[in-house]
């Protein structure tokens, strides 16, 4: 049932992707529905932030202790400045769904997501450019490691690039 004081638009899904720990006493979850819970307690209580979306949400990066970035269905993301309290909407130039992040440096990261979908960012998350993976099957992981970074996804699909997300080969898998 919809929760009450709640409008359609931001109410809480119960299914959470991911989280972020900053430190000791502050994290940031996100989820279905737009759901974005924080904490400032040391993890024993979660508030609610204001949405502004329904989407879902499977994908959070912090760049520092204020600036970060979610990402999830119809290539939503959005981007805080305040340590998670407040967001707002970055445009992503696609309609993918957007399913993870990996870290290249304190200022850029990469997203990977359905469809051979990759973006990347220099500025913290808020220009994203589109970088051809060389495929539509959907990315669903990735981690990058200086310059390497490696993707993986649907029907055993690796992806590698050694220069820092710039370019993409398709490395077989055997699966």
């Amino acid at each position: 049932p919809p929760l009450r004081g709640v409008t359609a638009a931001c109410r809480q899904g119960t299914d959470l992707h991911d989280v972020h720990l900053i430190n000791g006493e502050h994290g940031v979850a996100v989820g279905k529905l737009g759901t974005i819970l924080m904490t400032d307690d040391g993890f024993h209580t979660w508030k609610r932030i204001a949405c502004g979306t329904s989407k879902d949400f499977y994908a959070l990066h912090f760049f520092d202790a204020t600036t970060a970035v979610v990402a999830g269905n119809g290539g939503t993301i959005l981007r805080s400045t305040d340590g998670g309290n407040s967001w707002s909407a970055i445009i992503s130039g696609i309609s993918d769904s957007l399913y993870k992040f990996s870290s290249l440096s304190p200022t850029s990261a990469i997203l990977v997501g359905s469809n051979g979908t990759i973006l990347k960012t220099i500025d913290k998350g808020l220009n994203w450019s589109s970088i051809p993976s060389g495929t539509t099957t959907s990315l669903l992981s990735i981690s990058c490691k200086g310059s390497t970074c490696i993707s993986s996804g649907k029907n055993g699909i690796i992806l590698r690039s050694t220069d820092a997300g710039e370019s993409w080969e398709i490395i077989p898998s055997g699966t």
